[in-house]
């Protein structure tokens, strides 16, 4: 799917260097958290008092659940943003009862990803991603196909929850071909749940593998989507500063290693890490949207924004779905989201809304001023 992964393959010291666990981020805080709608939010957001980390992770004031704030600036993208594909994230929850597997790095992005039994480069950095990991007997992560008239490399970035329920374990171009054998993959860090999330496995930028991934229920339902989103946009409309050598912005923390000749934007606010979102002024009713999918997406770019995360190696946008999601859009709707027409025709009239917030920093979260909605609470479970 993204071409990114295959230029990031070859980024290990810059990623090794990181932190296994970091401590949370300097998110704004908001005393009501739960409490009620933020400003511009009135009856989208119903009162919670619990979180369930397996469907809602990391801290409160998380960027992945910190939504825009009043002060936000917002700048225009300089680019046309076109269609729709899924970037397919995994989330696996793994006990103590599941066999232990060894973990190989993928010798290719194309077929053929399980084979060999490399050891993880990253392995050098920390000894524990050299150690086997427990994960469902029966687990598949399809191969890439690149044959016989066929062509799919998704990045199948992946994120672990270990069986001590904190410890995520997260990996670039997942591939399991069999049950109960090997995990193929680059993987890349440990981290916990109730942490920050920033880092992960999106080789592109070095962000979470499972942060900003719809979860289920999330494009079928009615309910607001209270996360922020994650998506993946084509690199020629991507930034590279030549004289600074970089790419990208916090929260990403690096950019594709090809950017210097594949990011090819004229705009220094959109590069890789970008906080994406629609400004409060524009209506949604004014679009005449007809899918509820789009309307969901429509009030989470607009509420909470989305980063970009990695290149989509084409001219299209890629929503990063969780896998089980992505099947639920399909068991219920007959047709996978990038199958769509009328989702991709209502996102091709939500597109040209989008904006950069361009004053979106560590300290200044979503632009910070009031939310448009509050925090959450705290994990619970």
């Amino acid at each position: 799917m993204s071409k990114s992964t295959i230029l990031a393959l070859a980024i290990t010291a810059v990623v090794g260097l990181n932190s296994c666990t970091k401590s949370t981020s300097n998110a704004p805080q908001d005393t009501n958290a739960g409490a009620g709608s933020g400003s511009g939010t009135s009856g989208k957001y119903p009162v919670i008092t619990s979180r369930d980390k397996l469907v809602w992770p990391f801290a409160s004031n998380s960027i992945w659940n910190t939504s825009i704030g009043s002060n936000a600036k917002y700048v225009d993208l300089g680019a046309t943003l076109h269609n729709i594909s899924a970037d397919v994230d995994w989330f696996i929850v793994c006990k103590e009862s599941d066999p232990a597997v060894p973990t190989y790095n993928t010798q290719t992005f194309f077929q053929g990803r399980c084979g060999g039994t490399d050891p993880q480069p990253q392995g050098q950095y920390h000894p524990e991603l050299l150690q086997n990991m427990k994960i469902p007997q029966s687990l598949i992560i399809a191969d890439a196909v690149t044959s016989g008239g066929i062509y799919s490399t998704p990045n199948s970035s992946s994120a672990f929850l270990a069986p001590d329920g904190r410890t995520l374990d997260q990996l670039n171009v997942t591939t399991r071909c069999s049950a109960g054998g090997p995990l193929y993959g680059y993987r890349i860090t440990q981290h916990d749940i109730y942490g920050d999330g920033i880092e992960g496995a999106h080789l592109g930028s070095a962000l979470s593998s499972i942060g900003g991934s719809m979860r289920t229920g999330e494009l079928t339902g009615n309910a607001a989507i209270r996360h922020v989103l994650k998506i993946d946009i084509w690199g020629n409309y991507m930034y590279y500063d030549k004289k600074t050598g970089s790419g990208h912005r916090w929260p990403a923390e690096l950019n594709d290693q090809g950017a210097p000749n594949s990011y090819k934007g004229g705009n220094s606010a959109l590069v890789m890490g970008s906080l994406l979102a629609i400004p409060p002024s524009v209506n949604m009713a004014s679009l005449n949207l007809k899918t509820n999918a789009a309307k969901l997406i429509f009030t989470a770019l607009q509420d909470f924004g989305a980063y970009v995360c990695d290149d989509s190696g084409l001219d299209g946008v890629n929503l990063c779905i969780e896998n089980n999601a992505n099947e639920e859009y399909k068991a219920k709707l007959g047709r996978y989201i990038d199958q769509d027409t009328d989702l991709n025709f209502d996102l091709n009239l939500i597109w040209p809304y989008v904006k950069v917030v361009d004053n979106n920093t560590a300290d200044n979260i979503g632009g910070g001023g009031t939310l448009r909605v509050p925090l959450p609470p705290p994990i619970t479970n």
